[in-house]
């Protein structure tokens, strides 16, 4: 028996076809009507943000309590591995590990955000030649 084109592309189950469904039909509706979809995605997330706004800051605050708890609870001496193992990494190193990782997350991500974030609504592109003013003074510091 042939293979279901679901299966060879490997969409196993009924509910991940409907959601790939659904996310096929927003993408076309998307891409033939771009201005509506951008004051839906606007709306949308105007809603989101003045509804939920809260919830952001409450899981936010919730992470940072719960990490100091989780490293002073009892069971933060539990070990991984067999009885009698010794860590491979001192705290030190793991403290060093964690804080580069957070760190380079944190550039890659400001690396593309940041250009984005300094030519929206920048003022000098909205007169004439200004993407080359805006991108000299980008480049050079000087206006």
């Amino acid at each position: 028996m042939p293979e279901r084109f679901s299966e060879r592309i490997g969409i196993p189950n009924a509910s991940s076809r409907i959601a790939v469904g659904v996310v096929t039909l927003f993408v076309a509706a998307s891409a033939l009507s771009i201005g509506a979809a951008s004051e839906l995605l606007v709306a949308a997330k105007d809603w989101v943000v003045g509804h939920f706004d809260w919830l952001f800051v409450g899981v936010a605050t919730g992470c940072l309590l719960l990490v100091p708890a989780l490293a002073l609870h009892p069971s933060a001496r539990l070990r991984l591995g067999p009885e009698g193992a010794l860590p491979e990494f001192r705290r030190v190193s793991w403290f060093a590990m964690l804080f580069s990782a957070g760190l380079a997350s944190g550039l890659l991500y400001w690396a593309t955000a940041e250009p984005i974030l300094h030519q929206q609504g920048n003022p000098f592109l909205e007169q004439a030649g200004g993407a080359s003013d805006a991108a000299r003074t980008t480049v050079m510091g000087v206006a």
